[in-house]
């Protein structure tokens, strides 16, 4: 498919088509347009997939694990 078609068939401009396939960069709302008209849009599925935490407190506990540290200072 050629970009002009399949800019038109997603129903954005062909300039955002091309700026999003040269950079990746674009809003949510062109990906989308453009995976709608690909017919490829199950790999958005993963983007919203929900956490697998049970609680709030399993999740602040995760977060806190995974927060980077300094390490510490060579002594002289």
């Amino acid at each position: 498919m050629k970009q002009a078609e399949l800019a038109t068939n997603a129903g954005v401009g062909l300039k955002a088509l091309r700026r999003f396939e040269a950079s990746g960069m674009g809003t949510l709302e062109t990906a989308l347009r453009i995976a709608i008209a690909l017919g490829v849009t199950d790999a958005f599925g993963a983007l919203f997939e929900a956490p697998p935490f049970n609680s709030l407190a399993e999740a602040e506990a995760q977060s806190a694990a995974m927060t980077r540290r300094r390490a510490r200072k060579k002594s002289s």
